[in-house]
């Protein structure tokens, strides 16, 4: 038993010398960092930008200081701060991330930003008056002061003008905190092995019910439940069902959704032009679908396919079973029905928009389309550089697919089966029980929950907006940045449609989703049939529920009372 015990302690120790090791580290001296465990993806980035714009506006002393606004002001403008961000110049942003970072400006840079932001109020009709030595913004004088208070935009401005002067005029502000992005330490066992060794991020990311569970059975997940209740704010009833398994176990709410998707059919409008041929409209049926895909799909002059009918990701196989009726488990999910005939015409119809009717691309066909590396890569840059006339996706392709300069694009709903219904999915933040900025952590779920987070989502087409009422909004449907873009309706009429995914409590859903993978990957190869794949994927994953029933008596007790069972018996 001492050899046991020696052994138990020595990898406890290991575990907290490789927690210690890639724990989140401040980016800057002299800081506190926020920490948020998240994909390293461009549009993050911009929502930790003005989540730090609006950090410390109500923390700030500015003696001198006085605020002057035009009295017809701004506050049927949209989403105002990120609208600031969005006009200043490179260099004036590069200044307000390195303040953020505990780097110094010297007089001239921060003069500099400061007449860029100067300029940009200017246009935005809100100014600004600072008394400091060397800086002055010089306000109009036909303004009206107003309350602290009376409009959100005015904070938001004040908190440019924090992260510009706070290195300049040390004890401007009272909490030097702010929020950055730590994208190396993705992942559910890294994280739940930083937060018990209390190294571990303020918040991080949860992709799907299993990770729920997970991080709420360790204690490092905040119930929040309560929390977001006082702030006005019920997960269940304000943001899409989509997003629902990832913030939501057992009727408690553990955090709040970033995003919440349902997939459609992106449209290349120049291909449909150059062939003469009009877009789709839902809803439709694959049956629809596939003739108008084979006449998209077009060789060249030397017999290679110049463009495809359609690309797909394969880890969307749930949004094809879906629609033949298919589960992943019992509705108790105490058995894995991956065999069942609904599963197998679902997973038959992806192999034959590849194989049979070759709309689709095979694996070595997509080899042999060069494509640069990096993030949204693969499928994504295909569609985009005019490798396929449509495409099955989210909005959150946009991101991506902006970049793409005369790429005229549409979106229609995806065809359906005998069932007219998609796979929903999201994710959703949670805030580490053992983080040093339990009430920072918090304030940034209800940013997420408010307005201006909102309205950044679909500004930036990171999905969906998770609140559901900012995407019936004219500024989500028409967006003036991107006047172009008129097809917005389509995701969010779709969004009805959309089934969240299934979690059994009984089997690791990471180890359930390797064993999938692995079935669905012969398939996509055209080595196995998908009848063979799912049976197996079935049966191995049933094994899994076995052995983790025979490893814990909890759970097999959980599991008998499920299933109508005699407590004790096998």
């Amino acid at each position: 038993m001492k050899y046991v015990f020696a052994g138990a302690l020595a990898v406890l120790a290991a575990l907290s010398v490789v927690a210690w090791a890639v724990r989140p580290r401040a980016a800057g001296a002299g800081k506190t960092p926020l920490v948020w465990v998240s994909d390293d993806n461009p549009a993050r980035r911009e929502q930790i930008e003005l989540f730090n714009l609006l950090l410390h506006a109500g923390d700030v002393d500015w003696p001198g200081f006085s605020k002057k606004l035009h009295a017809e002001a701004v506050a049927d403008r949209p989403c105002p701060s990120r609208q600031l961000w969005g006009l200043l110049p490179p260099a004036a942003r590069e200044a307000v991330r390195d303040a953020a970072q505990g780097q110094p400006l010297d007089a001239g840079r921060q003069r500099q930003a400061l007449q860029a932001l100067n300029d940009v109020l200017a246009r935005r009709d809100f100014y600004w008056e600072a008394d400091f030595p060397g800086v002055t913004l010089e306000a109009d004088e036909e303004t009206t002061l107003m309350d602290e208070g009376a409009l959100p935009s005015a904070l938001a401005v004040r908190a440019v003008n924090v992260r510009l002067l706070e290195q300049s005029y040390p004890g401007l502000v009272a909490r030097r905190l702010h929020l950055r992005l730590d994208p190396s330490n993705v992942g559910m066992q890294k994280v739940i092995v930083q937060c018990i060794g209390g190294v571990g991020p303020d918040l991080f990311d949860c992709y799907d019910g299993f990770q729920l569970s997970a991080y709420a059975k360790s204690g490092i997940a905040v119930e929040v439940t309560d929390e977001l209740a006082a702030a006005g704010v019920n997960v269940e009833k304000d943001c899409w069902a989509a997003a629902h398994p990832n913030c939501i176990y057992e009727g408690r709410t553990y955090g709040f959704p970033t995003n919440a998707s349902v997939n459609a059919i992106w449209l290349n409008k120049d291909i449909f032009d150059r062939h003469g041929i009009a877009y789709p409209k839902g809803p439709w049926t694959w049956d629809e679908f596939i003739p108008l895909a084979q006449r998209l799909t077009v060789k060249g002059a030397d017999g290679r396919i110049k463009h495809f009918g359609l690309m797909m990701d394969w880890w969307n196989w749930r949004h094809f079973c879906l629609q033949w009726g298919g589960r992943v488990y019992t509705p108790d999910g105490t058995r894995c029905v991956l065999d069942s005939p609904e599963n197998i015409a679902g997973i038959q119809l992806m192999r034959d928009l590849v194989y049979k009717y070759h709309v689709a691309p095979s694996p070595v066909e997509e080899a042999a389309i060069a494509t640069a590396g990096g993030w949204g890569s693969g499928t994504i840059s295909f569609f985009g550089g005019g490798k396929a006339a449509m495409a099955l996706g989210g909005r959150w392709w946009l991101c991506t697919l902006r970049k793409y300069e005369g790429l005229r694009l549409g979106a229609v709903e995806c065809p359906h089966g005998p069932q007219r219904t998609y796979r929903g999915y999201g994710r959703s933040t949670l805030v580490n029980k053992n983080g040093p900025h339990r009430d920072q952590a918090l304030a940034f779920l209800r940013y997420m929950a408010g307005k201006e987070y909102n309205e950044l989502i679909n500004h930036q087409a990171d999905a969906l907006a998770p609140v559901i009422r900012y995407c019936y909004t004219d500024l989500y449907l028409h967006d003036p940045d991107f006047p172009n873009e008129d097809f917005n309706a389509v995701w969010r009429d779709i969004m009805q449609y959309g089934v969240p995914d299934e979690v059994s409590p009984f089997v690791n859903g990471n180890v359930a989703g390797r064993i999938i993978g692995k079935q669905l990957d012969m398939v996509r190869n055209g080595t196995k049939p998908p009848a063979d794949a799912m049976r197996k994927a079935a049966e191995q994953i049933n094994e899994e529920i076995a052995k983790n029933l025979d490893r814990d008596p909890e759970l097999r007790q959980r599991f008998d009372e499920l299933a109508g069972k005699v407590k004790g018996s096998r």
